[in-house]
């Protein structure tokens, strides 16, 4: 190219380096989205589980013992000692 067409080979060498440039901005925007995405990520991640805690924490609280005072209370005097003599 150097000795058939001199004329193009700075055109050519411009156009490489234009190309390289814009592939080198390119490469750096994908790390700065990487990047971007991680974080957005992340905090998704952390929000979701803090969600998770706060819609479970009042479901546990809210949950009442299987039994209670009023039914063992109910329970206790209910029943009364099994009669083994009566058959």
């Amino acid at each position: 190219m150097k000795k058939d067409e001199p004329h193009l080979l700075s055109n050519f060498e411009d156009f490489l380096t234009r190309i390289f440039s814009q592939l080198q901005e390119a490469h750096e925007e994908k790390n700065e989205l990487e990047c971007a995405l991680r974080k957005a990520s992340s905090c998704t991640s952390i929000s979701l589980q803090a969600s998770t805690r706060a819609a479970d924490q009042p479901c546990l609280s809210d949950q009442a013992p299987l039994i209670g005072p009023k039914m063992l209370t109910g329970i206790e005097t209910d029943q009364s000692e099994p009669n083994l003599g009566e058959v």
